[in-house]
């Protein structure tokens, strides 16, 4: 400490160093100190405390310009090559280029142009160095510029841009001795690049970046006009809108194959919060914050009784504290007030009062480019008429606006201005709520100056009298001083709930089109934090925007809008950086015996570094089965920490997590599954998932036991062709298709598995069973009905169980492609020898599926009710979870009866067993027709009852959108029985774009109807009759009685306003296909309609 002690005796502050020591501050610690620190530690005098804070600025700045003159060096020469590691990491890079330095070098003395080069490269460091960035390598004229590394900042796509502003007019007002002005040129890009690794030898060791990121900088720069910035897209959508832009159209640049869309930034764009600029686009709902505003709510009215009041509303970077504001503020629209807002900035902290010059000048409309005179008459007008001519005066000296000529105020010294300066800051605030209440909201105090917060101080005291309700949003983990005192409130906001996770996911637009197991794990992994919710949902759903096709996987990765802020987290800890990396190869928990034994670390290094992370808020302790453990604070935490580490590096940490694992006899299979596959080790990958696919099959786990069989395909992809390797992949694909529980999320996912499955056909070559099992399903998922004859003449010859799993798949075929009548005649086949096999669960299951679906929508309702019987039956004598899941679909054909009562009783009492065993389809299906069969007994709130939770839940967690139709229609019903055309037209539209997606010709003309009716209501008559017609069409061509019917006697009602020769023609025919399938509900209602 000696050295703060010298300099607190050159600065005449010697009585203080004990102080100082006893308090340990040292250089790292003096710049954040703030007026109320200096007073808990003694300092009593006000103009002490004020000298002291204006000569630690000075000795900041004095160390940022030191820091300049370095700044330039390789990394390599500021620490050495043992302390840095290389990572993958994004990186916004910035070029800038000295314009027209060539025809310099001809025109002037060597000499000469040096001078210019030193001056633009000066220029450059200090401009850079302001704003945090790394210069990474001079290069003559051009200079190649990071931000993001070494040290991450959550704005460095911002800092970039300003520093690219501020850097071309500090060039353009350069002054050289050639006497002529200059110009330089910028681009910037940010991406994900490798860096860190050191290249080069001797002086010119350096630590390169590597990737696309730095080539696009410096080739934007190339199309950059004099004196301009231009940016890739990727930094465009990091800065919202925070600056003003004008886009450039694509751009050819040299080494890239595809044109490059380009922005050129041309000033800062006022905003009254950084939430406003940068996600202002995110327009959810606040989801589960009624109390909070509420709260907010009734602070205001005190303070509009003239009771003062303060919240500080605390919590986590995302959780909604700015939404919180703009949702009082919305709630408020209607009560008169004034409204004023500061703005804190994360790259403005060492800035003086940046929050209230800038409140200030945006309130005057106050811009660089006016002139003085301008700018006075400017802040004047916004001042009240009474206002002296010393607050003028003080307050354009506050911005820095010239007075007098050019002179200042006289007569103060610097601490006496500072007192003016404040008493007239806090007058600006006391005018404001002269004619009424006023709301003030201070944002982000976590990255307020030490004069503001001075300020701020002073406010809280003054508001308690004042009709004004101050409102202070920070991260946790600041303190105040005024936080206990009578007229403060401090507001924790906590995470989301699941169900809230959901509820918000719904209102994303377009969320819906996103496959349901990755809407789950956006909801998961989200964390209840909404912000991270939102951007992941966002970012997938332009990434699905985006492909040509639909094919490939989307993956769920940490979206490049908070990048930056996990990895500035990390890059802010001084020791434990490796181990949390290593942890995030674990996985979201782990116990601190695997990670000893994972880890270079051990016993108490490694304790201490866990402590400081959970002391960092990046990790939570808690105690597991397994001994002490621990949990990643943020699923994206995590993610982001995996991903920085280099392949190799994460192939050898998943080879070490599996051989721990497996010396710990571990008996999860799909655990070490995963590590050997990242590792590489494909051998034992496969063994794993093959064991893995048999545990998920024994629990008749489905979908998980498809999913581990596909992985091991993939393992086995990657082992030599041998042939026991054709035999394991063939008997692996056999093992997959049986399981039954795959989906297809995207056309990528569909496309693979056709490769996987023609692979299969051709490595089963002379093994007819084999083939009749592949091409059976090919033929079935496909749509190829040649494979499947091919299959039933092999079967043929094959023992019952084969001849009826072909037959099922024939009859599955038949029925999706809406030949139903056809359909009938494999269902009664299949039947026979299935129960000639005597393998009830199998019978059970298709009976209650195929048969009586099939049945049901040909208007064979007596023998869809039979199988429903029979399937209740089985399930009576086996037990069996999956034919008891299946007992809600018994509704359908009552539905189809128009027995109401007896469909919603039906629902009630097994639609619980669905819920339990996660057979989602059987959920949506029966909670659909459910649904309609209350709307039919006026039962509208139990309607959506029904819809809600298989809506929100079980249609996020399958991937079939084909069970997800006839709720869709179920629910436009529902919108338009509540009075809510427009939503119900919403609805109908969804159901149709599924029913054509998957090709379900019933369903695509049940919705036909759906969206006749949802036009019926708003109005639209000429748009209702031709998608009536259309479905009459539809459903008539696949001789589905029941739902032609319907499609007829709604067709019927509709003409009644306008034919009612034409209306009674059609509902006398859907009155004649009711009665010749006993449909006594839909039979007396059609009469009810030709009464009217």
């Amino acid at each position: 400490m000696r050295d703060i002690a010298e300099w607190l005796e050159g600065q005449g502050f010697g009585e203080y160093a004990e102080a100082f020591a006893r308090n340990k501050i040292d250089r790292d610690v003096l710049p954040s100190l703030t007026g109320e620190d200096l007073k808990e530690m003694g300092v009593a005098t006000v103009g002490d405390r004020r000298r002291l804070l204006d000569a630690i600025a000075v000795l900041s700045r004095t160390h940022n310009a030191r820091h300049e003159e370095v700044v330039a060096e390789p990394v390599a020469r500021a620490r050495s090559p043992e302390e840095v590691s290389a990572e993958r990491r994004q990186l916004t890079v910035m070029f800038c280029d000295l314009v027209g330095s060539t025809p310099l070098s001809v025109e002037f003395d060597p000499e000469d142009v040096a001078n210019v080069i030193r001056v633009y490269h000066e220029s450059c460091a200090k401009t850079v160095a302001r704003w945090n960035g790394h210069i990474a390598k001079f290069m003559g004229d051009g200079v190649l510029v990071y931000f993001g590394w070494p040290r991450a900042h959550e704005d460095d796509a911002e800092r970039a841009v300003q520093a690219g502003l501020e850097l071309t007019s500090a060039v353009a007002t350069s002054d050289t001795a050639i006497g002529r002005p200059l110009a330089a040129r910028v681009g910037i890009a940010t991406g994900l690049v490798m860096v860190g690794e050191t290249s080069g030898a001797g002086t010119a060791r350096e630590q390169a970046v590597v990737g696309e990121t730095p080539n696009l900088a410096a080739r934007l720069q190339s199309v950059a006009e004099p004196g301009t910035v231009v940016v890739a897209s990727s930094t465009r959508k990091l800065l919202g809108n925070l600056f003003k832009t004008t886009e450039l159209g694509e751009q050819s640049l040299k080494g890239f194959a595809e044109p490059v869309r380009a922005w050129c930034v041309t000033g800062y764009e006022p905003k009254e919060t950084r939430f406003e600029a940068l996600h202002g686009g995110l327009r959810t709902p606040l989801i589960g914050r009624d109390d909070e505003v509420e709260l907010l709510t009734k602070r205001f009215q005190q303070a509009e009784a003239g009771e003062g009041q303060v919240v500080l509303i605390s919590g986590e970077p995302g959780i909604g504290k700015s939404r919180l504001c703009e949702a009082l503020r919305a709630r408020l629209l209607d009560r008169p007030h004034t409204r004023l807002t500061y703005q804190c900035s994360p790259s403005h902290t060492d800035r003086a009062f940046h929050p209230l010059a800038m409140q200030l000048e945006q309130a005057a409309d106050i811009r660089p480019d006016l002139d003085p005179g301008e700018k006075l008459r400017r802040l004047a007008a916004i001042l009240p008429i009474s206002a002296a001519e010393e607050q003028l005066s003080i307050l354009a000296t506050f911005l820095s606006i010239p007075l007098n000529g050019g002179k200042g105020l006289s007569g103060l010294d610097p601490v006496q201005q500072a007192e003016r300066t404040f008493e007239v800051l806090t007058g600006v605030v006391e005018e404001s709520c002269a004619n009424g209440p006023a709301v003030l909201v201070f944002e982000d105090l976590h990255w307020c100056d030490p004069s503001t917060l001075e300020f701020l101080n002073r406010l809280v005291d003054r508001v308690e009298t004042l009709p004004v309700l101050l409102l202070v949003t920070s991260r946790p983990g600041i303190r105040v001083a005024w936080s206990d005192q009578p007229h403060v409130t401090t507001l924790m906001l906590n995470r989301m709930s699941k169900r809230e996770c959901e509820k918000m996911l719904n209102s994303v637009t377009d969320a819906a089109l996103l496959p349901a197991h990755i809407l789950e794990e956006i909801v998961n992994r989200s964390d209840g934090v909404p912000l991270f919710l939102e951007e992941m949902a966002r970012t997938l759903i332009e990434a699905q925007e985006n492909q040509a096709s639909a094919t490939g996987e989307l993956k769920l990765e940490v979206p490049a809008s908070l990048q930056d802020l996990f990895m500035a987290r990390l890059d802010r800890l001084l020791t434990g950086k490796q181990v949390i990396q290593t942890a995030a190869a674990i996985g979201r928990e782990f116990t601190i015996e695997l990670l000893e034994r994972v880890c270079d670390l051990d016993g108490a290094a490694l304790q201490n570094a866990l402590d400081t992370l959970v002391g960092a808020g990046l990790l939570v302790s808690r105690q597991t089965a397994s001994g002490p453990g621990y949990v990643f604070k943020h699923a994206l935490l995590q993610d982001a920490a995996y991903s920085s580490l280099l392949r190799d590096t994460r192939r050898e940490l998943h080879r070490r997590i599996a051989g721990a694992l497996e010396q710990s006899s571990s008996d999860e299979p799909s655990l070490l599954a995963h590590h050997y596959e990242c590792a590489n080790i494909w051998q034992d990958a496969l063994n794993c998932r093959l064991r893995a696919g048999a545990k998920a099959e024994s629990r008749s786990a489905d979908w998980e036991a498809a999913q581990h069989y596909r992985r091991a395909i993939y393992a086995l992809e990657h082992l030599p062709d041998t042939a026991e390797y054709r035999q394991a992949y063939l008997q692996t694909v056999l093992a997959q298709i049986a399981s039954g529980g795959e989906g297809y999320a995207t056309e990528g996912e569909r496309a693979e598995a056709l490769h996987r499955i023609n692979k299969a056909i051709e490595l089963a070559e002379g093994n007819v069973p084999a083939l009749a099992r592949l091409e059976s399903f090919k033929g079935m998922a496909w749509r190829e009905e040649s494979l499947l004859a091919t299959a039933e003449r092999r079967a043929s010859v094959a023992d019952a169980e084969l001849q009826a799993q072909v037959a099922r798949r024939y009859a599955y075929f038949l029925g999706n492609t809406g030949r139903l009548e056809e359909s009938l005649g494999k269902i009664e086949k299949a039947v026979e020898l299935c129960k000639h096999v005597g393998d009830l669960e199998q019978l059970g299951d298709f009976v209650a599926g195929a048969g009586r679906c099939y049945n049901a929508r040909a208007g064979r309702l007596e023998r869809s009710l039979e199988f429903a019987a029979m399937a209740r039956g089985i399930a009576a004598s086996t037990h069996d979870l999956q034919v008891r899941s299946w007992l809600a679909m018994e509704a359908e054909p009552w539905f189809y009866k128009g027995l109401w009562h007896r469909v919603v009783r039906v629902v009630e009492l097994n639609l619980s067993t669905a819920w339990e065993n996660g057979r989602w389809s059987v959920v949506l299906w029966a909670s659909g027709w459910g649904a309609i069969a209350c709307l039919k007994l006026n039962r509208i709130s139990d309607a959506r009852a029904l819809l809600e939770p298989a809506m929100k839940t079980a249609a996020r967690r399958m991937d079939d959108d084909y069970c997800k139709i006839y709720p869709h229609i179920a629910l436009s019903q529902l919108h338009i029985a509540e009075g809510d055309a427009a939503a119900g037209l919403q609805s109908a539209k969804r159901a149709l774009n599924l029913a054509e997606r998957v090709t379900a010709r019933l369903e695509i003309g049940a919705a036909h109807r759906a969206l006749g009716q949802a036009y019926e209501a708003q109005g639209d008559r000429q748009s209702a009759d031709e998608l009536f017609r259309r479905s009459i069409d539809i459903l008539q061509a696949i001789q589905s009685r029941p739902e032609l019917a319907q499609s007829l006697l709604a067709y019927g009602r509709f003409e009644r306003a306008i034919d009612g020769d034409k209306a009674e023609e059609f509902l006398h025919s859907a009155l004649q296909l009711f009665k010749e399938m006993e449909a006594d509900g839909w039979v007396e209602e059609t009469q009810s309609a030709l009464l009217q």
